[in-house]
């Protein structure tokens, strides 16, 4: 995205809010779904790995608030809270009207909730959407707001996958954007001094009906390199 700074920080995505789901869905037509599936397939996942049913949790770079309408079919007792930079992202997302959730805008670092707040928090495929020398302070504040043993989510597209590389290259609003490698993302996460720290990889087929009968495999190669997006999952 073309940005206003000379210096790049974070991709904003007003100029594209209205627009963002046909974008979106047009640009990964490969894949054989839309970004609808692929946000629920996240939460899914979520439901796998969380075993709780009460807590708070955090999207950070919420966009229009699609994993939301996902998190409150599968965790309707928890507490939901979306924070994006992008105004016009915000105001498509309150306008859904979803129990248990809020959204709100912020600077893009500064998170607007105190210290030990959530008990999960999830950014997913936001970092490449903001310049590298920030994601320190970005994870910082992550962390902050975070509980004691609270996990974090780091969801990413894989650049060692060469569909992934394409599809990105070819999305007008990831043209300025910088994918990060497995070990950078594990780098950056140890750095920031979380614990327990493990990737999984995803997406290994097309979502088209000839594979679908195979999709089950896709969990029996979560820690081959290959996958088309992977999940590093750390705790405070």
């Amino acid at each position: 995205m073309e940005n206003t700074n000379k210096e790049r920080k974070f991709d904003n995505f007003d100029e594209y809010a209205q627009d963002y789901r046909t974008i979106h869905n047009e640009n990964i037509q490969i894949s054989g779904e839309s970004s609808e599936y692929f946000a629920e397939f996240k939460i899914k996942w979520l439901q796998k790995n969380v075993k709780e049913t009460s807590f708070t949790f955090l999207d950070f770079g919420c966009g229009d608030g699609t994993l939301a309408d996902w998190f409150v079919k599968y965790f309707p007792e928890a507490k939901y809270f979306g924070i994006d930079i992008s105004a016009e992202s915000i105001k498509i997302a309150q306008l859904k009207n979803l129990q248990n959730t809020e959204f709100h805008t912020f600077d893009g670092i500064k998170i607007p909730f105190q210290d030990n707040y959530f008990n999960y928090s999830i950014a997913a495929c936001v970092f490449h959407h903001i310049d590298h020398s920030l994601h320190p302070q970005v994870l910082d504040e992550i962390k902050r707001v975070l509980k004691t043993e609270g996990s974090f989510f780091l969801w990413e597209h894989n650049p060692l996958n060469p569909i992934t590389r394409k599809v990105v290259s070819e999305c007008i609003f990831d043209k300025d954007c910088v994918l990060l490698k497995p070990s950078y993302s594990e780098t950056i996460v140890r750095s920031a001094k979380f614990k327990n720290y493990k990737s999984d990889f995803v997406i290994f087929m097309p979502r088209k009906s000839i594979f679908k009968p195979f999709l089950f495999m896709e969990n029996w190669f979560k820690k081959i390199p290959i996958g088309a997006q992977y999940i590093l999952t750390a705790t405070k």
